[in-house]
């Protein structure tokens, strides 16, 4: 069954990856190769994730054009401005909890910098990359086969609801043990009074009766 799930999982990948750049040839593209990897890369384990980082990697391609754009026309060192790049590409995406956004953006960035091109025509080129391969990401995670994932989710249920169980059990008993041995205790204690008060005289015996009658009376009635 792992086995079965890894090779759907890596055919889902190799096949979204091959259509994105075949996709990206179609519309003539550059850097189409681009548009696998963003397919492999966007391509999670759930539906919902996949929509989230797919967002994601919309809005941090917008801030990743605007922080090219600042910084490859201020500083002329290549190696330079591409480090002082990816530095504040990475921190944005931390702190914005994007972190798989990353690789994608520091991608887009080599394309900038190596044409120096900030014109309408190639930021729409970059941008229809990052599009084909998240779309082609979005439409092969719709066959994602989660019977297996429902499977292993009812036995995990079932096996804490016995564990649950057994754990309820044992608390029971515990608790029945205990109560037998205050009891007990309890037993003990009452028939050694009783047992003094027999030997007491009758005067006495009363007087400390009625005071065994009423401390029973307040106990009965705290409980």
């Amino acid at each position: 069954m792992k086995s079965k799930k890894i090779g759907m999982q890596a055919l889902k990948i190799a096949i979204g990856s091959s259509l994105a750049i075949y996709i990206a040839n179609l519309f003539g593209l550059k850097y189409s190769l681009a548009a696998g990897s963003v397919a492999l890369l966007t391509m999670v384990t759930t539906k919902w994730k996949t929509v989230k980082l797919s967002v994601a990697r919309v809005v941090t391609f917008i801030i990743s054009v605007l922080m090219a754009l600042i910084i490859f026309s201020a500083v002329e060192s290549e190696w330079m401005a591409y480090g002082i790049y990816v530095f504040f590409v990475v921190i944005i995406a931390e702190m914005l909890g994007w972190g798989a956004t990353i690789s994608v953006n520091a991608l887009i960035g080599m394309h900038f910098l190596e044409v120096k091109d900030f014109e309408f025509d190639f930021i729409a080129n970059e941008f229809m990359l990052v599009l084909i391969g998240i779309t082609m990401a979005l439409v092969l995670n719709l066959f994602y086969d989660y019977g297996s994932q429902r499977k292993a989710l009812v036995e995990n249920m079932r096996y804490t609801e016995e564990r649950l169980q057994m754990i309820l059990g044992e608390i029971s008993a515990y608790l029945a043990r205990k109560c037998r041995e205050m009891y007990g205790m309890i037993s003990v204690r009452w028939k050694k009074r009783f047992r003094a008060l027999s030997r007491m005289p009758m005067n006495i015996r009363i007087i400390r009766f009625t005071h065994i009658r009423d401390t029973i009376s307040i106990i009965l009635k705290c409980v």
